[in-house]
């Protein structure tokens, strides 16, 4: 937001809010006027990492500022907090480190003006509240324009700590608001790639901080210079180089150039350039020979047509040629892929979709087995912030033979290492996510792919039960199990078409765990 007109949110209920920011990273909130009747959030601001909140006005509201969850880098300044409010700045709910910015911010009124508390850190220790700090200038001055604490703070779970601790003195200038930003956006992706670097993205998905490092040092790669004076960034870019990432990366760009410019090609290039234009004079003379009833071919007609076969049968050898040269830089990229150490999902992701990349310029053929598109499918049903870059691949890989669309409507849990079922409150460790049937497994499901239903074979020596989960971790469906029977149809026809995990669990906790593809 950086215009005031546009952000503006008067007569706000008492449970609205004027602004909202939810998640994401490298938000900007400037130069705006958020004011109501009473009640309700002026800026409200949850689990948003590296975000500036500068140049901003709140008056007669419940909450004022209001922070919570993660907001790594909350850099709050120059924000006018007017009364009446209920609470001018409060942080609660987690907020962590680094040290905040908080220059230029004013109170107005006294302690008084404020029905609650002009500033409140709802934190239990002591350290909490000390990465969160505020450098000021001044005590508090009703009178004051500029960078003084608040009239009252409060820290309601941690009743020991002493003010100072988050707001502190300091000897910095005071930041003056301006309708320009006080930050541009070069210093914010250098901040931004400095924390990548710095390996202080923890609270964002796995799959989005591995996708950022990616760009990163793909970025570093093209543009060397920016790491001539920066030894954050080259320190991360020499210790990339050496990790999986450092080598997937590697085997993209070598993909990439797979159908770059050679000598073969530049010869090509030109060849079918003198090929077109000496079709176009035969059929100029073509032309000639129709148009004045020629009984007399013209003998340069013949010698053009001779050079033109000449010119197709070069073509078609240094053609030849480059698919040779090609099959070979395909076959060594397969084996050098093969042989990188994928650990995480990440990349298993991504060496997996190369793979199969690979594999189908190898034979030729834009065609999938049935169990390529099994792989593809189940990596595509991923949740992009949990699987990477590689879930995006295998769409498009799968557009090919399937018209699967995909809609991100649930939102993406923090680790790679579970996925949480809201339903059942239960977390559904990875394990499950790739499973691994028994060879001796006494349970079975066909058909697999399935349409509006499946079979579920099974022999339990105690009562039990089947639950589907999608790949967000749901509980889609769940079914009891009884040992007297063997065999059970359980309906699909509620469910989208996908990949799922059929899981079946016994009285005892031992479990058996299946994948399932729902097609229509």
């Amino acid at each position: 937001f950086d215009k005031e007109d546009l952000a503006r949110a008067e007569g706000v209920e008492p449970s609205a809010i004027g602004i909202n920011v939810l998640k994401g990273s490298d938000n900007e909130v400037r130069n705006n006027t958020v004011h109501g009747p009473s009640g309700g959030f002026g800026i409200n601001v949850n689990g948003s990492g590296n975000v500036f909140l500068e140049c901003n006005f709140v008056q007669n509201l419940g909450w004022g500022l209001n922070l919570v969850g993660d907001n790594a880098d909350a850099d709050v300044a120059t924000t006018l907090f007017v009364p009446s409010l209920g609470y001018g700045l409060r942080y609660t709910n987690g907020v962590m480190a680094p040290i905040q910015d908080g220059r230029g911010n004013v109170w107005e009124g006294a302690a008084g003006d404020y029905d609650e508390v002009a500033a409140v850190h709802e934190g239990d220790d002591g350290f909490d509240i000390q990465s969160t700090a505020y450098l000021v200038l001044e005590e508090f001055d009703p009178m004051a324009t500029a960078n003084h604490r608040p009239p009252s703070i409060a820290f309601p779970n941690s009743m020991l700590t002493d003010p100072e601790v988050w707001f502190r003195d300091g000897e910095e200038e005071a930041i003056v608001c301006t309708t320009l930003p006080q930050y541009t956006d070069g210093e914010a992706q250098l901040k931004l790639a400095h924390r990548l670097a710095k390996d202080s993205m923890d609270h964002f998905p796995a799959g989005t901080v591995w996708d950022a490092k990616w760009e990163l040092y793909q970025k570093l790669l093209k543009n060397p210079g920016l790491m001539s004076e920066d030894t954050v960034l080259s320190d991360f870019f020499d210790a990339t180089e050496l990790t999986t990432l450092g080598e997937l990366v590697a085997i993209e760009q070598a993909k990439a150039a797979l159908f770059g410019g050679t000598t073969e090609t530049e010869a090509i290039l030109v060849f079918a350039g003198q090929l077109d234009s000496l079709i176009h004079l035969i059929q100029e003379l073509d032309s000639v020979i129709v148009a004045d009833s020629l009984t007399v071919i013209p003998s340069n007609r013949a010698e053009w047509m001779g050079y033109a076969q000449e010119l197709v049968d070069s073509i078609q050898q240094l053609s030849q040629v480059v698919d040779s040269l090609r099959l070979l830089e395909i076959e060594e990229l397969i084996e050098a892929n093969d042989e990188i150490t994928a650990t995480t999902r990440q990349e298993k992701n991504q060496r997996t979709v190369n793979k199969l990349y690979l594999d189908v310029l190898a034979k030729g053929s834009l065609t999938f087995t049935e169990s390529e598109q099994d792989t593809l499918a189940f990596i595509a049903e991923q949740c992009p912030q949990i699987g990477g870059r590689a879930v995006f691949v295998a769409r498009a890989m799968r557009a090919y033979f399937s018209d699967a669309t995909h809609v991100e409507t649930e939102p993406c849990v923090d680790s790679i290492s579970m996925l949480v079922a809201p339903q059942a409150g239960r977390i559904l460790p990875q394990e499950v996510l790739i499973p691994q049937q028994e060879e001796e497994s006494t349970v079975k499901i066909f058909p697999n792919p399935a349409g509006d239903y499946f079979m579920l074979s099974y022999d339990l020596n105690l009562p039990g039960q089947v639950q589907l989960y999608d790949l967000y971790g749901r509980v889609r469906l769940t079914q009891a199990l009884y040992m007297d029977k063997r065999h059970e149809r359980i309906s699909t026809t509620h469910l989208e078409t996908g990949v799922y995990i059929v899981m079946v669990t016994r009285q005892d906790g031992s479990m058996h765990n299946l994948r399932l593809l729902i097609t229509r």
